[in-house]
């Protein structure tokens, strides 16, 4: 349909509110297939980065701009999937002012369609002060004390509990300072 989004965001619901817009997307562990790869403590789980992709979709929808900044998010409960049994996912969004929505993201498990829970909810609003950053890479690394080894950091993560697959390896370089981190991150192909 013409309202499809993407996997995440899924499809936009039609709706007489011009105050409120609702988005609807069915996911699995296996669907979409990098999720797969994204397991804490054994359990496949929603990134944090799917809720943002979520609410930047949509905002981005609602709001007809790309140049959002989103506020006050919160991660309620962690959405925990399965590989055989599907989550209808819907992500509500109702405006707060002119160029503000604020959102909040569930999940249904199963057929108790009164049993939605709470996944995540912020603001999404345009911001009007973009700046184009176009910093070269190799002159912010230069204000970085220490490089950290990218296979030594992915099995720190993997002894505490969080396992990243092969689709979500896409830290190529990652260095430290006192208060900071800095990576370079590209797509596994």
């Amino acid at each position: 349909s013409d309202n499809f989004l993407n996997e995440l965001a899924g499809s936009k619901l039609i709706s007489a509110s011009r105050n409120e817009f609702i988005f609807n997307s069915v996911i699995s562990g296996s669907n979409p297939t990098f999720l797969k790869d994204h397991g804490v403590y054994g359990n496949i789980v929603l990134p944090g980065a799917a809720y943002i992709e979520i609410a930047l979709t949509a905002g981005a929808e609602i709001l007809k701009s790309e140049n959002l900044k989103m506020t006050d998010l919160k991660f309620h409960k962690p959405m925990i999937l399965d590989i055989d049994e599907s989550k209808n996912v819907q992500s509500i969004f109702t405006k707060s002012d002119k160029y503000k929505y604020n959102f909040e993201i569930f999940s249904l498990s199963g057929n108790d369609i009164l049993n939605w829970t709470l996944h995540s909810s912020g603001s999404v609003q345009i911001d009007k002060n973009v700046e184009n950053i176009s910093e070269d890479f190799s002159e912010i690394k230069k204000q970085f004390i220490k490089e950290i080894n990218t296979e030594t950091f992915y099995k720190q993560t993997n002894e505490i509990g969080i396992e990243y697959g092969h689709d979500f390896r896409g830290i190529k370089e990652l260095y430290v300072n006192e208060n900071h981190s800095l990576g370079l991150v590209k797509l596994n192909e």
